[in-house]
C-alpha cells in the first residue's frame, strides 16, 4: 500500500491516510475504497444498506443478510416519545446538522450505553445501527413538524433508508385519506366481484329461479373442489374468499409462500403417514388430532417452541433491559412511549403467574405441572400473535394448547382425578384462541402509534374494552342459550367444542397414561425442522419460503388456497409492473374485502327483517 500524507488534526495526529481498516484514499481506481472495494464500483451496483453493512460487518452482504438487515434497521426507526418532545422545541430555522446532532444527544441520554468498564463498548454495533436507521426519522420528523405542523409515523413500511426518507419528506402519508380512497376505479371493480357474486347467491335463497354463482347453493368462501391424495386419506382442499384474497395482497410473499407450501407438505406428510400406518397413541393426552394427525401436531408444536425460544434469543439485549429498569430503574432505556411502564408490566405479569399458579394448585393441578402449562400457553399465545402481526395472517388456530402439550409431555396419570378435573377448566381460557387478546392489542399500539395516540390513556381505554366485552358476551350468551336453546346456535361452539374439558377429563380418569415418548421425540423432530427452515430462510437468498407458516401449517386449513391466489396474482404484478403497479392495484383488492363485507352485512339487516334463515354470504375464515 502506498505511503499517504501524514494527517495534521489533533484528533487523526499520526493517522496516514489510505491505510485504515475501512477505506483507502488515493490507492487504485478512482482513488477511494471501502474495505477494498472501489466507491464507484459500489455507487453503481449496491444499495446504501449493502456498503453501510460492509463497512459496519467487514463484508458485502449475501442476500439473505441484506434482507436481515433492512429488517433489522426496519425495527429501529421509531422515536421515543421524549426526543420526539426535544424535537418539536427546536426552531424551523435551525441548521439541519444541529438538529441532528441534539437528537443524536437526546437519543445517547435516553439509550445510553453500556460503559462500565473503561475503553469497552460492548454495544457499539447496536447502537451504529440504530443511529442508522433513526437518523432519517429524526430529521424529517423535526423539519415535518417545524415547517407543516404535520407529526409524522417515521414507522414507514419501506424497506430502504432512502425511501423510508422521501416517505417521510413528501409526506405520502398524509395524502391519502378516505375521500380519494372512494374515487379509485380499481376499487368499485373489486368492491362490484363480491357484491354481484353475494348479491346473486342472496337472492337466490329467497327466489330459487334466480341462478346463484357459487355451485350447489353453497356460499362463496368454502370449499369449491379438493383433491384426494393417498388413497383418498387426505384431501387438499381449494376454497376461495374474497375477504381473505384482499387481505392476503398485502402479506409479503415469502410469508405468503411459507403458510401455502408448508401446509401443502402437511397434507403430503400426513397422507405418508397415513399410507405407511405411522401414528401416535395418544390415548387420554388430550384433544388434538382434530384437525390432522398427532404426529404433524406435536411437528408444529416443536416448531413453535423453537420459534419462541429464537425469538426471545434474538430480543435478550432488550428484554435485559427492561429486565434492568423493571427491578432496578436505570435509565439506559425509555419506556415512556409504551402503554404502561417496564416495571408496571414486569411485576403486573408476576403477580399474574402467581395468582393464576395459585388458582390452578387449589384447583387440584399438580405444581410441577404449572410451570410446563404456563410455558405452553406463552408458546402459543406468542407464536400466533407473532404470525398475526407480522406476518400479515387474518386469524388462525394453534396445532396444540396448553393442556394438551401438559397431557402429551407429563402424562394423565400424574394429575389424577383432581388434577385432571382443574387443568379441564383451562380448555376455556387456553384453547380458543382464534380471536386473540394479544394480537388485538399488538395491532392497537400500532394504531395508536400511527395517530399518534397517547400510549398511556391507551392502556385504560383497554382495560375498560375487556372489561366491558367480558360482561356483555357472558350476558348475551347466557341469555340466547336459555332463550332459544344452546343446541339451536351455533353447534360447534354450544355442543362439540363445550364436550371438550369434560372428555379430557373423562379420558384422563378413566383410562390414565405416562408421558408420551412418541411425542417428545416427535416435537424435537419440528424443533430441527425448525431450525433447518430457518438457517435456509437467513443463509440462502434463493430460499422463497418463510419459516413462520410451519408452526401454523398444520391448523391453516383451506385459507391456504385464497392465499396462494393472491400470492400468484401480486407476483405477477411486481415482476412485469414493478413496485408503481402494485400500488395502483391496492385499491382494487381493498375493494373486495369491503365488497364483501358490506354486501354480506347488508342481507344480514334484510334476513333480519325477513325472519330468513340459512342464508350465508362469504366466508372471512376460508
Amino acid at each position: 500500500m502506498a505511503e499517504g500524507k501524514k494527517l495534521g488534526g489533533a484528533g487523526l495526529r499520526g493517522q496516514v491516510a489510505g491505510k485504515t481498516a475501512l477505506s483507502t484514499v488515493g490507492v487504485s481506481g478512482s482513488g477511494l475504497t471501502y474495505r477494498g472495494y472501489d466507491v464507484k464500483d459500489l455507487a453503481e451496483n449496491c444499495e446504501f444498506e449493502e456498503v453501510a453493512h460492509l463497512i459496519l460487518k467487514g463484508h458485502l452482504p449475501t442476500q439473505a443478510e441484506l434482507d436481515a438487515y433492512k429488517t433489522k434497521l426496519k425495527g429501529l426507526r421509531s422515536l421515543p416519545a421524549a426526543l420526539k418532545t426535544v424535537l418539536e422545541q427546536i426552531p424551523k430555522d435551525a441548521h439541519p446538522m444541529d438538529v441532528m446532532r441534539t437528537g443524536c444527544s437526546m437519543l445517547g441520554n435516553l439509550e445510553q450505553e453500556d460503559t462500565s468498564t473503561m475503553g469497552v463498548f460492548p454495544n457499539q454495533e447496536e447502537c451504529v445501527d440504530r443511529m442508522l436507521a433513526c437518523f432519517p426519522s429524526i430529521i424529517c420528523y423535526w423539519y415535518r413538524y417545524s415547517h407543516d405542523g404535520v407529526k409524522i409515523d417515521e414507522n414507514t413500511d419501506d424497506d430502504s433508508i432512502g425511501a423510508h426518507f422521501l416517505h417521510m419528506l413528501r409526506g405520502d402519508d398524509q395524502t391519502s385519506g378516505v375521500r380519494p380512497f372512494f374515487r379509485q376505479a380499481s376499487m368499485w371493480i373489486g368492491f362490484a366481484i363480491p357484491c354481484v357474486v353475494g348479491n346473486l347467491d342472496a337472492l337466490n335463497h329467497y327466489f330459487p329461479h334466480i341462478p346463484a354463482v357459487t355451485p350447489e347453493g353453497q356460499h362463496w368462501g368454502t370449499s369449491i373442489g379438493g383433491l384426494s391424495l393417498f388413497r383418498n386419506n387426505v384431501n387438499l382442499n381449494f376454497a376461495i374468499s374474497f375477504t381473505m384474497i384482499g387481505f392476503s395482497y398485502f402479506i409479503s410473499r415469502n410469508i405468503a409462500a411459507g403458510l401455502c407450501f408448508f401446509y401443502v407438505l402437511t397434507v403430503i406428510e400426513q397422507g405418508i403417514f397415513d399410507i405407511l400406518g405411522l401414528s401416535i397413541e395418544v390415548k387420554a393426552v388430550g384433544i388434538y388430532g382434530h384437525y390432522v394427525g398427532p404426529i404433524v401436531l406435536h411437528q408444529a408444536m416443536g416448531g413453535m417452541i423453537v420459534l419462541v425460544l429464537m425469538g426471545l434469543w434474538n430480543a435478550r439485549s432488550h428484554l435485559g433491559a427492561v429486565m434492568r429498569k423493571a427491578f432496578t430503574g436505570t435509565l439506559r432505556i425509555d419506556d415512556s412511549g409504551e402503554m404502561m411502564s417496564y416495571r408496571q408490566a414486569v411485576f403486573g405479569c408476576l403477580a399474574g403467574l402467581l395468582v393464576m399458579g395459585i388458582w390452578l394448585w387449589q384447583a387440584g393441578v399438580p405444581p410441577m405441572v404449572i410451570p410446563v402449562l404456563f410455558f405452553g400457553c406463552f408458546v402459543v399465545f406468542l407464536t400466533i400473535t407473532r404470525v398475526v402481526v407480522e406476518g400479515g395472517v387474518a386469524v388462525m388456530t394453534p396445532p396444540m394448547v396448553g393442556p394438551d402439550l401438559v397431557a402429551s409431555t407429563m402424562g394423565s396419570r400424574l394429575l389424577g382425578a383432581k388434577g385432571a378435573a382443574g387443568l379441564s377448566t383451562t380448555y376455556t381460557w387456553a384453547t380458543d384462541v382464534l380471536i386473540l387478546l394479544m394480537t388485538a392489542c399488538s395491532n392497537g399500539l400500532k394504531v395508536a402509534d400511527l395517530i399518534g395516540a397517547r400510549t398511556r390513556r391507551l392502556f385504560w381505554a383497554v382495560m375498560a374494552t375487556i372489561a366491558i366485552t367480558i360482561l356483555l358476551s357472558l350476558w348475551m350468551r347466557l341469555d340466547a342459550c336459555y332463550t332459544h336453546g344452546a343446541i339451536n346456535l351455533n353447534r360447534f361452539y354450544a355442543f362439540n367444542a363445550a364436550l371438550n374439558p369434560y372428555n379430557f377429563m373423562h379420558k384422563a380418569v378413566a383410562s390414565p397414561v405416562g408421558p408420551n415418548v412418541d411425542g417428545w421425540i416427535q416435537i424435537g423432530i419440528g424443533g430441527l425442522l425448525m431450525l433447518a427452515f430457518s438457517l435456509a430462510h437467513y443463509r440462502f437468498h434463493w430460499w422463497p419460503f418463510h419459516p413462520l407458516g410451519f408452526p401454523i401449517s398444520s391448523t391453516f386449513g383451506s385459507m391456504w388456497f385464497s392465499l396462494f391466489v393472491s400470492l400468484l396474482i401480486k407476483s405477477v404484478v411486481l415482476r412485469y409492473g414493478g413496485p408503481m403497479l402494485y400500488r395502483r392495484t391496492i385499491p382494487f383488492f381493498l375493494g373486495l374485502i369491503l365488497g364483501e363485507i358490506v354486501t354480506a352485512g347488508c342481507w344480514l339487516v334484510i334476513d333480519f327483517f325477513t325472519g330468513a334463515q340459512g342464508n350465508v354470504l362469504g366466508s372471512f375464515l376460508h
